[in-house]
């Protein structure tokens, strides 16, 4: 196929089995990569956060003033550049000190490719620690994007 055309292909029968595209002229020996190299690749360009468990903490952090807790985020691997970083809604999100619970009333986040500096609003004591987890609810539903795709 040669670069830069537009090329159509059509399959009346048989099957295709390890295709791999290239650049240039010759081919070079098929490579099988392991799983976890191939999400490792992913995830420089996308990460997701699920409440796969209702009371799991997501970043430890503390109360930076009464209203905002202060919490870094570090990512799985560092991504292609800083991401976007979006939740499914504000209220999805809570945190956890001084044995309560409470949602989050707002979230931003200063990103870099290594981490997030998240900052969330809740009202709680200055200089507490705290967590991040998501509001309990339907298990799959809340979600963390981090979004570096090109």
């Amino acid at each position: 196929i040669t670069g830069g055309t537009n090329t159509s292909i059509e399959f009346n029968a048989g099957t295709l089995s390890k295709i791999q595209l290239e650049t240039g002229s010759v081919a070079t020996a098929f490579e099988i990569r392991p799983p976890s190299q191939e999400l490792m690749m992913c995830k420089r360009f996308f990460q997701i956060l699920i409440n796969s468990i209702n009371t799991a903490g997501i970043e430890t952090g503390a109360m930076f003033t009464g209203s905002i807790g202060f919490f870094t985020l570090q990512f799985d691997f560092e991504m292609r550049e800083a991401p976007s970083f979006s939740v499914s809604a504000v209220g999805d999100v809570s945190v956890y000190s001084t044995n309560q619970v409470k949602v989050a009333t707002s979230i931003s986040a200063a990103l870099t490719a290594v981490n997030a500096e998240i900052n969330i609003g809740v009202s709680f004591t200055q200089g507490n620690a705290a967590f991040i987890r998501f509001t309990s609810g339907t298990l799959n539903t809340k979600f963390i994007k981090l979004d570096a795709e090109l």
